[in-house]
């Protein structure tokens, strides 16, 4: 009997033994992924905010009406929200390492192509074909999910976005710079080709992850874009709308104002193209620290969300009116903070109050509803402004967001009274 349990004893030890050995490999093995994928997304970002600020300026020289400029725009994030679950899945039966490496050609091929290109309806198609196959933040979230545990998950996120925000600042600033130059277009594209080849080498060196038995069909495809639209059919929209509402507001707010400036800043306040990359950096370091106060103002709002959103959007509102009526850079320049200071607080807690709504069970679904609807509004933000700017003046586009703005204040004051109602306690004559 106690030679049976010296053996148990031994072969326990060797079991944990095994255990943390087998802990600390994946650990390792773990980080080396890490470092990677933020090297990748580190050079992806660069490459993305590289090419798009100057895009929506390459098409007005080419002809482009303001509509026009506003439905490629739509065209691309409309495409991506409806493609990026159908990639996901195909890297789900392909592999991740083989579908990121033929989107990767496909998006680097197609970008060459939009350098070479002086046709309009040409460029559109290259831009349909470019939503189609760049999917780099899907598919590098996805590898996070294969080799990180659950517990991590967080964190991994966190340490790739750090790295990753460093391309907001290099990306527009550099491509700001190139674009200035005798077919400077073409030198945009070319660097941004270059750093997808960069990391379509870079890609190769990871570990392809463990495959599916299923079949790649069309049917499949279909599943998972439906899956987009399921997501939104089953929300209870009669109680929730106002949440989503605010949030796609925040969406729609954001994408007019930062398309709008970089369509026409440089001639509204008469400066270089740079200055634009400039800008397009100064906001993403606002956003930056905007978001690491977050959760510090929330703990002063003591976890109070409908007070804070309403005051989120007061600010909002002030920083619209000031970007709406900025007569120099510099007062533009100072109307952005208190603007991108409340979008990026409004973004995280727009989703919080969301999933404070929701059970357990259906915080999935309204996370991946969350996310459509900002899409959504990415989607429509572009299209509106054309709309306007062609119909009536340019100078009212601005002016759209702050209605937006000015209707989310209200809709908050009369979500805060309901609530108020709601748990007053009920007395009895």
């Amino acid at each position: 009997m106690s030679t049976f349990k010296f053996k148990s004893i031994i072969k326990g030890d060797q079991y944990v033994v095994r255990v943390v050995y087998n802990r600390a490999h994946k650990t390792k093995g773990m980080e080396k992924v890490l470092v990677i994928l933020s090297i990748i997304s580190l050079l992806n970002t660069i490459a993305a905010l590289i090419l798009a600020p100057v895009i929506p300026q390459h098409l007005k020289s080419l002809g482009a009406s303001t509509f026009q400029i506003g439905l490629f725009n739509a065209a691309f994030a409309g495409v991506q929200v409806l493609t990026g679950p159908v990639v996901g899945s195909w890297s789900d039966i392909k592999g991740r390492k083989f579908v990121w490496t033929l989107t990767y050609c496909v998006a680097t091929v197609s970008i060459i192509i939009l350098g070479l290109t002086t046709s309009l309806p040409l460029l559109f198609l290259i831009n349909i074909v470019l939503a189609i196959f760049e999917h780099s933040p899907t598919l590098s979230k996805a590898l996070v999910v294969d080799k990180c545990h659950k517990d991590m998950l967080a964190d991994a996120y966190g340490s790739m976005g750090a790295v990753s925000s460093l391309g907001v600042i290099i990306g527009p600033i550099f491509g700001g710079h190139l674009i200035d130059r005798d077919n400077g277009f073409l030198y945009v594209c070319m660097c941004t080709c270059f750093l997808h080849f960069v990391n379509i080498i870079i890609i190769q060196t990871l570990e392809e992850n463990t495959l599916k038995t299923t079949v790649f069909s069309w049917k499949n495809m279909k599943k998972e874009t439906n899956k987009i639209f399921s997501e939104l059919g089953r929300v209870n929209w009669k109680e929730l709308w106002p949440l989503f509402f605010l949030r796609f507001v925040v969406s729609f707010t954001m994408t007019v104002v930062f398309t709008y400036q970089i369509l026409y800043m440089k001639d509204s306040y008469d400066l270089p193209q740079k200055s634009v990359g400039y800008y397009v950096a100064y906001l993403g370091v606002l956003s930056a620290i905007s978001y690491g106060l977050t959760g510090w103002i929330k703990k002063v709002y003591c976890s109070n969300s409908g007070k804070l959103q309403f005051h989120m959007f007061v600010i909002n509102t002030v920083g619209l009116l000031g970007v709406h009526i900025a007569p120099t850079f510099e007062a533009l320049l100072l109307a952005t903070i208190p603007l991108a200071f409340s979008s990026s607080i409004l973004t995280i807690t727009t989703l919080d109050g969301i999933v404070e709504k929701s059970i357990d069970s259906d915080r999935g679904v309204m996370t991946g509803a969350s996310e459509s609807v900002l899409g959504i509004g990415r989607c429509l933000a572009p299209l509106v402004m054309g709309i306007v700017a062609d119909l009536f003046h340019e100078r009212l586009v601005t002016a759209v967001p702050i209605l937006f703005s000015v209707l989310a204040m209200f809709l908050c004051m009369k979500m805060k009274h309901l609530d108020k109602h709601r748990f007053l306690p009920h007395t009895t004559p």
